[in-house]
């Protein structure tokens, strides 16, 4: 006390830490709750996380010379706990904490019991039958990603689609991955995507805790998902945990990266390709040829016939000649393709917005990630982002 007219926060704080660690209710409770973000710091060894119910949560601690139970291997979030412990107050930082000095498992969480009650449901409809999953298309020209403008999702995606391939089209269906706003956003963006003739949809984000991907075990969602009528590669991106969408997808992966390996083939591959079925049909032709030939021979031999060589050896010139002309032909189709395929990825190369960026050009968009091509737009955006070659700005302006 100063002239006994104030506290200092020193001492306030030193006053709500006897008040509450001396009070006989506040110690040895006994409390239920669901674990969140628990995790193990590495450095001290002791246990940070939350204990929640559907209304609450407080911050809670297990610290490192408790740990006799090895507790990192018997819980991980969702779990439904029974802990006893000790309210505590940090008198540093002026925050109440939940020191607990024993936990043990009651049985799963609200948000996991959900969940499995939402996939035991879907299995039994039979959501999750293989003979409902589509197959990929192996070569894609269109595109659809269903994730945030602005994460990390949508750079690793694209990068390494156009690295493996230029000859496909890319259309992001912007949405909001996490929070509350989460859910709507989404369906939203599927609905778009419904509407465009697609042949690969990606749909997911760049993992993140449980509550991040909470939207991605909604039943709204999943079911979404099943409707559609092009085939889904889910990249929610947790691999330990899957989420609804992912047993729902087509096929699914644990990173966007490795949505984009799965969702096109390299441009080697598809020459490749081309190179295979251009032996496979020299092959046939060659095997359909040397056939007649054969009955030809055979023919030739009969009795009958043995006045008439000189016809049968115009007619295995004739063959012969259509074999070069069958042959020739198929070298020139093949060139002319290998030349299409190079114009469309010269096409496609003068197309990239990454060019129009290099030559000074810049892309304005909302906050959303909506390209903004109207002075009259414009104006009624008070915060713009402005993507320049190397990248983005937030600009804040106004009328």
């Amino acid at each position: 006390m100063v002239n006994n007219s104030f506290l200092t926060i020193s001492d306030l704080n030193k006053l709500v830490k006897s008040t509450l660690e001396d009070c006989f209710y506040l110690k040895n409770i006994i409390v239920r709750g669901e674990l969140q973000s628990f995790k193990k710091n590495a450095k001290t060894g002791h246990y940070f996380f939350k204990l929640v119910d559907k209304d609450a949560s407080i911050t809670s601690v297990i610290y490192s010379w408790l740990d006799y139970q090895n507790y990192e291997t018997k819980f991980k979030d969702g779990d439904l706990v029974e802990v006893v412990g000790s309210i505590t107050y940090y008198n540093k930082r002026g925050e109440i904490s939940f020191s607990i000095s024993s936990m043990k498992l009651c049985g799963d969480g609200e948000k996991l019991l959900k969940k499995k009650q939402l996939l035991e449901k879907l299995n039994n409809l039979g959501y999750f039958d293989e003979k409902h999953k589509q197959s990929i298309t192996k070569f894609p020209k269109k595109i659809g990603i269903i994730t945030s403008s602005s994460g990390a999702a949508i750079a690793d995606i694209t990068k390494n689609i156009f690295a493996r391939t230029k000859m496909v089209e890319l259309i992001l269906f912007p949405c909001i991955v996490q929070g509350s706003e989460a859910k709507q956003s989404i369906l939203e963006a599927l609905k778009k995507a419904s509407n465009h003739e697609l042949d690969t949809i990606i749909i997911g984000r760049g993992g993140g805790s449980k509550e991040d991907l909470a939207a991605f075990d909604e039943e709204e969602i999943a079911i979404a998902v099943y409707n559609l009528k092009t085939p889904v590669i889910s990249a929610v991106g947790h691999e330990i945990d899957k989420s609804v969408v992912d047993y729902i997808a087509d096929k699914s992966v644990s990173t966007p990266t490795e949505a984009a390996i799965l969702a096109v083939p390299n441009d080697e591959d598809l020459l490749e390709y081309i190179a295979q079925k251009s032996n496979e049909l020299n092959i046939h032709l060659k095997h359909k040829i040397n056939n007649y030939k054969n009955q030809i021979e055979n023919y030739a031999n009969f009795s009958f016939f043995k006045d008439y060589s000189s016809y049968f050896g115009n007619l295995k010139i004739t063959l012969n000649n259509y074999e070069n002309t069958l042959n020739n032909y198929w070298k020139t189709t093949r060139n002319l393709l290998v030349q299409e395929i190079s114009k469309k990825e010269l096409l496609l190369e003068n197309l990239n917005p990454q060019n129009l960026l290099n030559n000074g050009y810049a892309i304005i968009s909302d906050l959303k990630g909506n390209v903004i091509d109207s002075i009259k737009t414009l104006e009624d955006e008070k915060e713009i982002y402005i993507q320049l070659k190397d990248g983005k700005i937030l600009f804040k302006g106004g009328k």
